[in-house]
Order: C-alpha cells, then structure tokens, then sequence
C-alpha cells in the first residue's frame, strides 16, 4: 500500500479506486512508462527537460561499443544532468548500482557532445536539425551549461516501490554528496474502468534535503542552487522585456576581498573591461565592452577574474554584480517584475 487514497467521485458519492500494477493494466515498462516520461518530464523534476532515452553510444578505450542502454537522460536549467533509471515493478536491490553506472557514462558528456545527442533525439520527432540549432535549445533551457556542470549528472529512480536496503543506501549516498532521488508511482482503476496514474517523489522529502547536507557536497549543491536562481532571474528579464536593448550596465563588487581588489585594480587600467550593454537573451544578455561577445552575467565575472587573477572562482552570483545607471543590479531589477 501507497499510504494514499483515491477514489472516484460520481454525484454525491465517493468510491474507491482499485491498486493495480502497470503490469495488470497490460502495460510495459519501455513502451509505456517510458513514455510517459518522455512525454512529461517533470516527473523528473520540474525544471527538466529530456534529451535523449534509450542511450546507448558508449566507446570504450579499445573502440568496442558497450551496450548498456541508459532509459532516459534529462537536463536541468542549472546546465546539470538527470540520469533516469525506470522500472516498471518494485526496484531490484541493485537498481541503484546500475544507475550509478549510467551517471559516471553520462559524466563524460561534454557540450558539444550533448548537443550532438540531443539533435539525434530531436531529429527522431521533426525535421532533421543539427548540433548547432540543438545546442541553442539547451543553452535557451540551461544558460548556465559547461562541461563543468555536465560532470556530476543527478539520479532518479522510478519505480512502483523500493525495498527497504535501497532506500537505505539512496540516504547513504546522498549524505556522501550523490544527488539521488526516489520517486514512486502507483496505478489505479477507477468505476469506470480507466486507469490512473499518481507519481510522487519517496525521497528525499522538501525538509530533509535541507537536513541531509554534508560538508562535502554543499559546495557543490550551491553552485547548483545559485545556477537555478540566475536561470530564473535572466528568464523573467528576458520574458518581461524589462531592460531595453543597448542598456548600459557596470561591474560592482557585492563584497570586499584580497580577489576583488586585485579585480578592481585591473578594471582600473581599462574602465572598459567593467563595461557591458545588455541584449535581450535569454541565456547570454551581456555583451562586453572589450570584446563586443555575448556572456551570461556569471560567465563573465568568473571570466574577469580568470583574467585579473589567474583563479577559477566557483559560487559567484553573476546577476547581483552587474548594476544600472541607477544602481540596481540585475536580480534586483528581476525581483521588481510583477
């Protein structure tokens, strides 16, 4: 049993629906459950999108093909991977493993190469489009996408049910720092007939992955969360059109630092280098005054550093140090809209 009640309302009264497997109800795991997913991803989550399923391009050292075939794989806004493992009964004990297996094949994706992938997958549906026209969709969907975010995919598992030794090592695994997610389905036939469907994630709950952050991964979860944040404060400017083309923004530091003062002293020398105009892009709105090229607001502070300072700064939050005329940043400006 779910824990859960459903029932089907006809006139004033209530009756219960019927607990059924989806094998009961004739279906399968790759033609229909698979499916569903594709179809609606944010059983996922609610910020993916797929791109691709059935995966299975791995080359090994030799050249040889390995056939492991990966059921679907989804991409959040924060440029991070979702490797989903689908079964259409209760979990085996070693679901997890095999999943594990698939996000270390998936860790080797590159941008390039997911763009390649996901043209195959579009391709399947519409006309034929290429690597370029692809990777312009997910860069629409994830700004933030580099080989770098593409290196720790997160993993969900679906299934009707999990026994109790895999919910226990998902709850290990994830105070190790492994981004792991159960989610659960349950099928039911109603008076009449029909068959519903009710998905829900098992694990982790809202609260506890706030409480289940260890030292070792928050960085990581931080990078991730900030990522999401800006995703949706350049999407609403975008959508809204609140910021006119060719709208001048300047570089200002929301803290103090031994690395910011060196940023600063090396803006001093060519003001220009603190200097961009805004173009209404949803994934890269800042063009720089020095190279007159398009960048997202983090892409280009993380860049200033890497020039001022030699150093790769993870964690900046690009869209609070880019300000107007009037001295308002970009979140800030986002945060206003209605």
């Amino acid at each position: 049993m779910t824990g859960e009640r459903v029932f089907t309302v006809k006139d004033t009264k209530a009756y219960p629906c019927s607990e059924i497997t989806l094998a009961d109800a004739g279906f399968t795991e790759r033609g229909h459950l698979q499916e569903w997913v594709i179809a609606h991803p944010e059983m996922l989550g609610d910020d993916v999108m797929v791109v691709s399923f059935e995966l299975a391009r791995w080359i090994n050292a030799a050249g040889d093909r390995e056939l492991d075939r990966l059921d679907v794989l989804g991409l959040d806004t924060a440029g991070q991977l979702v490797v989903a493992e689908l079964k259409r009964g209760e979990a085996p004990y070693t679901a997890e493993m095999q999943a594990i297996k698939y996000a270390a094949l998936a860790s080797q994706f590159t941008v390039s190469t997911l763009a390649e992938a996901f043209a195959k997958y579009l391709s399947t549906g519409e006309p034929s489009i290429n690597p370029d026209g692809a990777l312009d969709r997910l860069l629409e969907h994830a700004p933030e996408m580099t080989d770098d975010t593409l290196r720790l995919p997160r993993i969900v598992l679906m299934a009707s049910s999990f026994p109790p030794v895999l919910t226990n090592t998902a709850v290990y695994l994830r105070r190790v720092g492994l981004d792991l997610s159960l989610v659960t389905f349950q099928a039911y036939r109603t008076l009449g007939e029909e068959v519903v469907l009710t998905v829900s994630q098992l694990y982790p709950l809202q609260e506890m992955d706030e409480l289940m952050v260890v030292p070792g991964s928050i960085q990581q979860r931080k990078i991730v969360a900030e990522k999401k944040r800006e995703a949706r404060t350049t999407t609403r400017l975008f959508d809204s059109g609140a910021i006119a083309d060719g709208t001048s923004f300047v570089l200002k530091p929301p803290s103090k630092g031994e690395n910011v003062d060196r940023l600063l002293e090396w803006i001093a020398e060519d003001p220009e280098r603190g200097r961009v105009t805004w173009q209404n892009s949803r994934s890269r709105p800042l063009l720089w005054n020095v190279d007159h090229k398009a960048y997202s607001a983090t892409g280009l502070v993380s860049l200033l550093f890497q020039q001022a300072t030699g150093l790769d700064l993870q964690g900046i939050q690009g869209p609070i140090w880019w300000v107007d005329s009037h001295g308002k940043n970009l979140w800030q400006l986002a945060d206003e809209l209605p």
